[in-house]
């Protein structure tokens, strides 16, 4: 009969050491945000957030397997560990009180950027990638939680972030919802496809037309209330891939994607309808002066010189706009008093 294998005493040794290790550094992991957000968190969220902290400790571990091990946060062999953080993340959430914004910063941290480490920021194949079932939930999941910092305060606005300020958290999430809203296995957010749909289907419509308000009152409060914070996140110095230009971007394709639909049913107004018209050539002209300010990557210009002609709706009332050289498959048209911003400047 053999006897059982006996591990060496070095190994013993060095896996007690190990072990002592990661108890004490996860010790410490846990204490430092315990005295960063629990100490001193107003009574009502206290609860929330020992949950919450709790939940810090294997996202850090996770994080790192898929920010820089390069696991896709869907992939079955980091189930264990998000299962742990997600037993103590929905607790949390539990804990926290009605309609309480922080919830929003939770998703941000916990959910929104681990999709983004998986698909390197480049949004719009949700659905191609993960499946309808899951594209659908997650994008509902984002759409409820920019509603969330969008119709209610922060109860503790001292903690104004959990890695990134609130107002780039809340452009993050209009990026995702605008680039991955489609659902649409085989198709990109602005295939002809999906353009189709977008001048018919009455629900997203509406979200847009909801996200559009929302989005200028959440900037135009936090520009007037945190002054400092809204510059720093909205300078033009940080360059091509900044919140600055996520948010012309997309507030360009939402303003477009209103009018398509309008304009498609025959509810559109010259009158009603000018705030977007007018969102959309102040969008198209701020990336274009920030392109010839600062340095852009060439093939990120055309393709955004690209979307241009793509998303273009002629204005019949303008002689000049009849020679476009529009691309868009839905042919969409006007015939308002309007003025381009060259115009203008003339």
């Amino acid at each position: 009969m053999k006897k059982p294998y006996i591990l060496p005493q070095r190994i013993k040794t060095y896996l007690l050491v190990f072990i002592v290790g990661f108890i004490i550094l996860n010790s410490l992991i846990y204490w430092v945000e315990y005295r960063r957000y629990v100490i001193s968190a107003p009574l009502s969220l206290q609860e929330a957030r020992k949950e919450f902290t709790k939940a810090i400790i294997p996202h850090i571990y996770y994080t790192f397997l898929v920010k820089t091990v390069r696991i896709d946060f869907q992939n079955p062999l980091l189930s264990p560990i998000k299962a742990l953080r997600n037993y103590f993340y929905h607790k949390g959430l539990e804990k926290l009180p009605p309609n309480e914004a922080e919830g929003a910063l939770w998703f941000d941290l916990f959910e929104a950027r681990l999709y983004n480490y998986s698909v390197r920021a480049s949004y719009g194949s949700m659905a191609k990638h993960y499946g309808v079932h899951f594209a659908s939930y997650f994008i509902d999941d984002v759409y409820a939680n920019i509603e969330l910092l969008s119709k209610y305060p922060l109860a503790d606005d001292s903690i104004s972030e959990l890695g990134g300020s609130v107002i780039e958290t809340y452009l993050d999430l209009i990026n995702i919802y605008v680039a991955d809203f489609h659902l649409n296995l085989d198709e990109y957010t602005l295939s002809n496809e999906n353009m189709k749909m977008i001048s018919i289907n009455a629900e997203f419509y509406q979200r847009f037309v909801t996200l559009y308000e929302w989005e200028k009152e959440f900037l135009a409060y936090h520009k007037e209330h945190h002054p400092i914070q809204y510059t720093s996140v909205m300078s033009t110095q940080k360059g091509w891939y900044s919140p600055y230009i996520k948010y012309y971007d997309k507030m360009y394709l939402t303003s477009s994607f209103i009018l398509f639909y309008k304009i498609h049913n025959n509810l559109f107004s010259c009158d009603a309808d000018k705030q977007y018209w007018e969102s959309i050539e102040d969008a198209k002209q701020k990336i274009l002066d920030f392109s010839q300010t600062y340095t852009v990557p060439t093939k990120s210009l055309e393709t955004f010189k690209k979307q241009m002609a793509y998303l273009h709706i002629d204005n019949l009332f303008n002689t000049n706009e009849q020679k476009s050289a529009s691309t868009n498959p839905l042919k969409p048209m006007i015939n308002c008093n309007y003025k381009t911003n060259k115009e203008k400047e003339k």
